[in-house]
């Protein structure tokens, strides 16, 4: 899967949700690139809906291979460095508004 954030929209998230300013701040470029924060952002919040339509549709997500296993890892990373940071849009998308 392939994101693309143009700078408008990327500044736009971060005036708009305080949890990301603040693990963005705390995040680049100490700990990693800005490309590398915006990467695991998306990823984070794909994997999250993907997960949520799972269990939602009574098939709980379970990691199978080695890869998800990873893939499980670092969503627990990433929940931690953008704890609620994508409700606002889950809650947007379940309104149909996404």
């Amino acid at each position: 899967l392939n994101f693309s954030l143009d700078a408008e929209t990327r500044q736009q998230i971060l005036a708009e949700r305080p949890k990301v300013l603040a693990a963005f701040t705390s995040s680049v470029p100490a700990q990693m690139t800005e490309g590398e924060f915006w990467s695991k952002y998306c990823s984070f919040l794909y994997r999250r809906y993907v997960r949520r339509r799972q269990e939602a549709a009574g098939r709980p997500a379970k990691a199978t291979s080695a890869r998800e296993l990873e893939l499980a890892e670092e969503d627990a990373r990433n929940e931690a460095l953008f704890r609620g940071a994508g409700e606002a849009d889950l809650q947007r998308e379940r309104r149909g508004m996404l």
